[in-house]
């Protein structure tokens, strides 16, 4: 029994989680609500990985990791340009691991443990996503190219410079948050064995509402 523990203890992560199965797939609710996909790993039927969720703004002890400065004309009456910075990020927040793995426990799999999140690739630079007035604004304003996350954690940085033609339209937004309809998305692949047992790419996708960037602004 310990040989064993120490072999699946030996063998680094990636190795086990290169492919997951289709037939394996499950749907667990933690806690916090929000559902959660895994899939058990090809070469370890009760090690199981989830696919990214939880799109969301980062936090460093608490606060959130964003900012927002308007600048005004020399009357200090009117907003000329502003900057927005996020910082985002996804993965399972500290303690959910043990609440899906108790959940995956009681549905699914009594031995299945919950190794990590699944090996992804990103699919797209694209993060905008919506045709509304304030998608065009964050399109046309974004000036860093994000690296798009591919593990639990990792941070994506992006950088908004609103011109004076924009900025108004922005603090519309900022004091109705909910008229916006835009969205960051990110889009990822992973392979999956198929029931065949032929490979698979399979692709999901991460949203997070600008309306709740926006409230956390405010």
């Amino acid at each position: 029994m310990k040989r064993a523990l120490y072999i699946l203890i030996l063998v680094p992560l990636g190795v086990l989680s290169q492919n997951v199965t289709e037939r394996s797939g499950v749907k667990v609710i933690p806690k916090g609500g929000e559902e959660i996909i895994l899939y058990a790993a090809d070469a370890c039927d009760h090690c199981y990985y989830y696919l990214p969720s939880a799109l969301r703004i980062s936090a460093k002890k608490g606060t959130p990791e964003a900012s927002f400065v308007v600048w005004k004309d020399e009357t200090n009456s009117q907003a000329i340009g502003g900057i927005l910075h996020l910082l985002v990020e996804w993965g399972l927040k500290a303690g959910m691991d043990k609440e899906v793995q108790q959940a995956l426990r009681s549905t699914r799999d009594s031995l299945g443990v919950v190794m990590g999140a699944v090996m992804v690739d990103a699919s797209s630079q694209t993060v905008i996503e919506g045709d509304d007035r304030l998608s065009h604004i964050l399109s046309a304003s974004l000036k860093n190219t994000p690296a798009i996350p591919r593990t639990p954690g990792a941070k994506m940085a992006l950088s908004f410079h609103f011109a004076e033609r924009e900025i108004a339209d922005f603090l519309y937004y900022l004091k109705h948050p909910d008229k916006a309809k835009s969205n960051l998305r990110v889009t990822y692949t992973y392979a999956v064995r198929t029931v065949g047992g032929q490979m698979r790419t399979d692709e999901t996708t991460l949203r997070l509402p600008f309306r709740q960037i926006l409230i956390t602004l405010k």
